[in-house]
């Protein structure tokens, strides 16, 4: 039973027993499974959905995950270098919007919901692109057969002679089209890709759409936006100690929290200083814990135990940083 593993207070693993039973390995891990504050009787919990119950929502994501993993792996083939077994790196890898990464990882994936998509699931029954009214709506025709697509990317500075071949699978396509550019034309690509999609959906619900050549000098102008504002928001490196302490508002008690990970002890040190208005400590603790755990869970138990000490100090106004970042407050 989990409980024989705990120390009799039951709010903590019993290390030592932990360490004498299990090898390195195991013992890390169960060491790492952060442990509620309060007892509380074993429960079966679903890891899979947010609340920890089973649904049929949970095994029907679960069951297309699976059917996808397994398609991926059959279409991998029995090279390790091929190419279809990669994570569509050259999707998420680009410097450019999460949002523009979607939408071109959704037309990959065909899961767009293109018109042709969504007459084969009985949700509408016109088929034919909303920008060119003549071809059926599907993904290959949105981003390659549509006389609106063949105008943009005319008038782009993307080598015209890419697009012309394809064997009517987008990801295929999409694959041999990025290997075809460098790497800002890529991104310029995909920026069109995304822009063509908006204004299709512009003027699937009846306005007014911009044209082609709008649209490039658009995505031309976005990408500058993007590169200059990566430009002008890099922060500096800064060396430790080098930011000033804020001090919170009169009559406001700031707790200052961090986490730091030994490799030599397998353990993670968590710590906390409260101070006031005027800079003075008011108290300050540090825990250490046991196991393995990615950093940001390191530091969201550190800020669990601030927050408990304030409760138990019966302090009300309250600011807890990380650092010198405000999480709470």
């Amino acid at each position: 039973m989990v409980k024989d593993l705990l120390s009799p207070s039951l709010k903590e693993w019993n290390v030592e027993l932990i360490k004498r039973t299990f090898c390195k390995e195991e013992a890390d891990l169960i060491l790492g499974i952060p442990l509620p504050r309060c007892y509380q009787d074993d429960q079966l919990i679903c890891h899979f959905s947010q609340n920890g119950k089973y649904s049929v929502k949970t095994g029907y994501h679960l069951a297309r995950r699976h059917y996808y993993l397994k398609n991926e792996a059959s279409r991998g083939g029995g090279g390790s270098g091929s190419k279809s077994k990669s994570p569509r790196l050259f999707i998420w890898s680009p410097k450019v919007p999460e949002k523009i990464k979607i939408t071109v990882w959704r037309l990959a994936t065909n899961s767009l919901p293109t018109r042709q998509n969504l007459v084969r699931k009985k949700i509408i029954t016109d088929i034919f692109c909303p920008l060119c009214e003549q071809g059926a709506e599907s993904a290959v025709h949105r981003v390659i057969e549509c006389d609106f697509a063949r105008q943009c990317w005319a008038l782009s500075n993307i080598p015209f002679s890419t697009w012309q071949h394809v064997d009517g699978e987008v990801e295929s396509w999409l694959r041999t089209f990025q290997q075809n550019l460098d790497h800002n034309q890529w991104r310029l690509a995909m920026i069109i890709i995304w822009s063509m999609w908006q204004q299709r959906n512009i003027k699937n619900i009846g306005e007014t759409c911009s044209n082609p050549y709008e649209v490039i000098q658009f995505s031309i102008s976005y990408l500058q936006a993007i590169d200059l504002h990566c430009l002008n928001c890099t922060p500096p490196l800064q060396q430790p100690g080098e930011q000033e302490w804020q001090p919170p508002p009169i009559d406001t008690v700031k707790i200052n929290f961090d986490a730091s990970f030994s490799t030599a002890t397998s353990s993670w040190g968590l710590g906390f200083i409260a101070r006031d208005h005027n800079g003075l400590s008011l108290g300050w603790r540090h825990k250490e814990i046991h196991g393995i755990f990615h950093p940001t869970t390191a530091e969201a138990m550190a800020a669990r135990e601030a927050v408990y000490f304030a409760n138990e100090k019966g302090w009300r106004n309250v600011v807890v940083e990380l650092k010198e970042i405000a999480l709470l407050s």
